[in-house]
């Protein structure tokens, strides 16, 4: 079987194939509407049939990436710790997580002593909370891209400064007036409870073949990333993360500049134009797109003044295999607006200087007997916060409500 290399280098030279396919036939649909005026149907169902391999080929490679990536980032779990102790911890909350704190012994109780939480619990171990993270990196986009710090207090706290000292040219023997002074922003970054709470039979739990830790992390993982990915975006700060989406437009502090499509209701290639050239050049080295994948069909048909598309396919492996837009990576947000009169519906910028996401130490679980009786409740809760930090990093292209 050919490795996942090789798979993804396979899906990508195909997907090229069908993309040049794809490019003459629309290319004899616009010479067929220019001359008569009115849309070939034949040639639009061929189009939607090429478009419809292009979408599934692009998710088959997504999976492929993804399981790369976890190839690359894998490792000994147990790697800076020894097995022995690693075994122990594990035992020790799967005992606890079983049969409740009063079942554990007094070593496996000090086992768990470094990861139990102040506010009632246990931290989930480690590798467990690494595996969960990761799985979340993968779903989430903004995740992936932005800034991401970990603390132990409950708001990360720092300047922030986007304006700039005058200065003034003066003659050798001139007075010097005291220039202005720009002011510093604070940036605060609280985080929020996030929280999952699955439940399980005192049944299940007593069954030794069923691993407690690999059950709570398949039901955490998808509520976590689900809600983590739609915050990112679209969150409005009020107990959760406040999103890219949910600013005000504006070219200042504490606004996201907007940039109109130029066509009412529609995607052009002049407002993905303007919208990348809007982003200063310090930031366009790391500059990617983020869009939800039905928009990629429309963009997939824009070309520029020249008659160049817009769309382009990176196949080399020192890439490592990218979908391009006017030279720059296009990754797929579902909660991103659709193409739609007065939609934000493409996010264009340096999401690494823009955006910053702060994770509160650990992934706690408290084990909860009573509540939901004769089920077993396991609490799972992470904080997690995120603004945008650099206005200037990121900006939206909102589609016209009428030209």
């Amino acid at each position: 079987m050919p490795s996942i290399e090789q798979q993804i280098k396979e899906g990508f030279d195909k997907l090229a194939t069908d993309f040049e396919t794809f490019k003459k036939d629309n290319d004899k649909r616009i010479e067929r509407i220019e001359k008569s005026g009115a849309n070939p149907g034949d040639r639009e169902e061929k189009l939607a049939k090429i478009e419809q391999a292009l979408d599934a080929k692009t998710a088959e490679i997504e999976k492929l990436q993804a399981a790369l990536n976890r190839i690359n980032q894998g490792g000994d779990e147990t790697e800076g710790k020894s097995k022995e102790k690693a075994t122990a911890e594990k035992k020790a909350f799967e005992k606890a997580m079983r049969r409740g704190e009063a079942s554990l012994t007094p070593d496996e109780q000090k086992a768990l002593s470094v990861a139990s939480d102040p506010d009632g619990g246990y931290l989930v171990r480690n590798e467990v909370s690494a595996e969960i993270t990761k799985k979340i990196f993968e779903s989430s986009p903004v995740r992936q891209f932005a800034d991401v710090v970990t603390i132990s207090t409950n708001a990360l706290e720092e300047p922030a400064d986007f304006d700039e000292v005058s200065s003034s040219w003066v003659g050798e023997r001139s007075s010097r007036a005291t220039t202005d002074t720009p002011e510093l922003q604070n940036l605060r970054i609280p985080t929020h409870e996030l929280y999952a709470k699955p439940k399980a039979t005192q049944q299940i739990l007593e069954d030794a073949a069923v691993d407690i830790e690999a059950w709570l992390q398949s039901k955490v993982v998808d509520k976590f990333a689900r809600d983590e990915a739609a915050a990112f975006i679209g969150g409005d700060g009020v107990v959760k993360p406040k999103g890219i989406l949910s600013y005000a437009a504006g070219d200042a502090w504490g606004k996201v500049e907007q940039v109109a499509s130029g066509s009412a209701s529609a995607l052009t290639a002049d407002g993905f134009i303007d919208l990348q050239n809007s982003l200063l050049e310090a930031y366009q080295a790391n500059a990617r797109w983020m869009m939800r994948r039905a928009t990629m069909s429309a963009a997939r048909k824009l070309k520029t003044g020249g008659g160049e598309y817009l769309f382009a396919l990176d196949n080399s492996i020192a890439n490592g295999f990218q979908m391009l837009i006017l030279g720059k990576p296009v990754h797929f947000a579902a909660d991103i607006p659709a193409v739609g009169a007065g939609n934000l519906a493409v996010i264009y910028g340096d999401f690494r200087q823009g955006y910053k996401i702060v994770d509160r130490v650990g992934i706690s679980v408290l084990r909860d007997p009573y509540s939901a009786k004769p089920y077993v409740e396991f609490y799972t809760r992470k904080r997690v916060g995120g603004s945008v930090k650099n206005f200037q990093a990121l900006k939206i292209l909102k589609i016209a409500s009428s030209l």
